[in-house]
């Protein structure tokens, strides 16, 4: 099974792929927000292929505020550490942590827009759906599902 078309059309050879069903988002289950604060939002672990660093990066390049959230998994300490930690003033860059259920919906609707620089073939990036079914836009590499989605 693969939960996108980019899956199926990159499946190694010889693997057969029975058919695609898509990540559910029940759409009424989110706030959708016309009128947006001013920040940008990213969401994902912090992983350097995710890119929180070049979200940190275009937030300063745009003059707005920024907000991380996500788990800062085992291995992924250094990279935090060196790339990530130095920027955060609670202000410009703040960190929110793993977050989930109503603050994380809020992040969304409320983001002016989310940050998905990514540098690998994301297989599906259920973020992105989070982000547009809350009304907010997403700017994105056209890795992996990026574009798809």
């Amino acid at each position: 099974m693969a939960i996108i078309r980019f899956q199926l059309e990159h499946a190694p050879a010889g693997v057969h792929v029975a058919d695609m069903v898509p990540n559910p988002i029940h759409v009424e289950d989110w706030p959708f927000c016309a009128r947006k604060d001013d920040y940008l939002l990213w969401v994902g672990r912090f992983d350097p292929v995710k890119g929180a660093h070049c979200a940190i990066s275009v937030a300063h390049q745009a003059g707005l505020p920024l907000v991380l959230a996500g788990p800062v998994q085992p291995g992924q300490e250094r990279y935090f550490g060196e790339q990530i930690e130095p920027h955060l003033d609670g202000q410009r860059v703040r960190f929110a942590g793993e977050v989930g259920g109503a603050r994380r919906k809020q992040l969304f609707a409320h983001a002016r827009a989310l940050l998905m620089p990514i540098r690998w073939p994301e297989p599906f990036g259920l973020v992105m759906v989070e982000a547009l079914t809350c009304g907010t836009p997403v700017i994105a590499f056209p890795e992996g599902a990026a574009a798809e989605i």
